[in-house]
């Protein structure tokens, strides 16, 4: 009995294990070895405990409720500590693996009284193998779920305050199985109740992944229109930049043809005071007349439009705040990155730093900012600021306090396109200064 109760509970562990190691491979990490084997097993005792207690012991639906969620706080901790993920984010893929292992439950228990006219009593060779092919049989499915849902959820909404109320569908999926469905499946229940296992514990297997994968779409739909909103924001930031530089250009070529104009009145100037032999006039007039030539031209950080613009558009904007701007720009007009990439990263890492400098009290508040082209190939940008001293984190993520709408989209946006570059991201910071590290190399496309 022993043998048959342990390959009964591996039955239940392993789609569990083999699904989330398919889906977080390569966002797993190393856990401690005391966290990995106190939760593998804490998980496998309780699993183990509840396949013995159902199958020898009188089972109540609170008692199965304990166990469930114990097993589930288990499997909680282990995922978390290897993937990294928040509790709340942990919990809920937790508790989709753990409905789809009820859902097998549910499915190879109905084949086992029909083709035996019963409910299993305990471990046997009918209800073991109709276990695993209906496991091999919906495993596909529920990886790809995994893969094409909860993986792209989990990844881009890390901040999100969905996750914060997430924990509400798999404690009420958990109640209501073991408080309507899972009594169905007791052996020692009258034949009356157990009609009911046809169409209840089925319904229940649908609606909650239904649930699950409406709760998915709706987060992602809401993430992506979060991405629109962000791109429509960076788009409009560069139409801004753009016609700024246009003004400030045509204001110079207005005043360079003022100028222009007044030439006439300038060397009848220079003449007077050359007639009257005041060199010291005339060189203090020349040296006037040679600033205001300076002033007017455009300030130009380098060759590429996109760039200048973004970069002269930030930092009008910081000086009018009073906040010293500084850049240091070695491009070539083409650049290894689109110019809308470029934008994206340069119109979020600026914003946010001029944002931080406004939040900033007293002075000392300052923009430093560093571009550099490598072989044509790699682009080195460092972003450093003053700020107030304050992050906004949360785990491993740096949460945005711009407008909600927009919460914490841009710096996942710049995290996007440094992956797409094959690049590295870099932020430090201490009690007074913020800084912004990124390498990008030529995409392989």
């Amino acid at each position: 009995m022993t043998q048959d109760i342990i390959i009964s509970a591996l039955l239940f562990i392993l789609p569990c294990i083999l699904i989330l190691f398919l889906t977080f491979s390569d966002h797993l990490r190393t856990p401690t070895h005391a966290t990995a084997a106190f939760s593998i097993s804490c998980f496998m005792i309780i699993d183990m405990a509840a396949t013995y207690i159902y199958y020898t012991k009188p089972l109540t639906a609170w008692t199965m409720i304990l166990l469930s969620f114990a097993a589930m706080l288990a499997g909680v901790v282990l995922f978390r500590a290897a993937s990294g993920y928040s509790f709340a984010q942990s919990l809920f893929s937790v508790a989709i693996v753990m409905c789809y292992t009820d859902s097998i439950y549910i499915f190879s228990s109905q084949f086992h009284y029909i083709a035996a006219g019963r409910l299993p009593d305990g471990p046997s060779a009918l209800h073991t193998v109709s276990t695993l092919v209906i496991s091999l049989a919906t495993f596909p499915f529920v990886l790809l779920l995994f893969k094409r849902l909860l993986r792209p959820a989990l990844d881009a909404t890390e901040s999100l305050a969905f996750w914060r109320i997430s924990w509400g569908i798999p404690l009420c999926s958990r109640l209501l199985y073991y408080l309507t469905i899972f009594p169905i499946f007791s052996p020692n229940l009258p034949t009356s109740v157990q009609s009911d296992i046809y169409s209840a514990p089925t319904l229940w297997s649908i609606f909650t992944f239904f649930t699950y994968v409406i709760a998915l779409k709706m987060v992602t739909e809401t993430t992506k229109n979060a991405r629109l909103q962000e791109e429509l924001h960076i788009s409009e930031t560069q139409f801004a930049a753009q016609l700024k530089q246009s003004e400030m250009i045509q204001q110079r070529i207005e005043e360079t043809m003022r100028i222009r104009h007044d030439f006439r009145h300038t060397l009848i100037a220079l003449q007077a005071c050359l007639d009257s032999k005041d060199y010291d006039g005339m060189g203090e007039f020349i040296n006037n007349y040679i600033c205001s030539l300076d002033s007017l031209r455009p300030t130009a950080y380098c060759d590429n439009p996109v760039v200048n613009a973004i970069i002269s558009y930030y930092a009008e904007m910081a000086r009018g705040d009073g906040i010293t701007f500084s850049a240091s720009v070695q491009l070539e007009q083409k650049l290894p990155l689109t110019d809308t990439d470029a934008c994206i990263i340069l119109g979020n890492l600026l914003e946010n730093a001029l944002e931080a400098c406004q939040r900033q009290t007293g002075t000392g508040r300052y923009i430093h900012v560093k571009l550099h082209a490598v072989h044509g190939s790699s682009l080195v940008i460092i972003i450093d600021n003053s700020y107030s001293g304050i992050i906004h984190k949360k785990e491993h993520v740096f949460l945005s306090t711009k407008a909600k709408n927009r919460k914490g989209i841009g710096i996942a946006s710049v995290l996007d396109i440094v992956s797409k570059y094959e690049g590295v991201p870099r932020f430090e910071y201490d009690a007074e200064t913020f800084k912004v590290s990124i390498f990008l190399h030529h995409s392989r496309n």
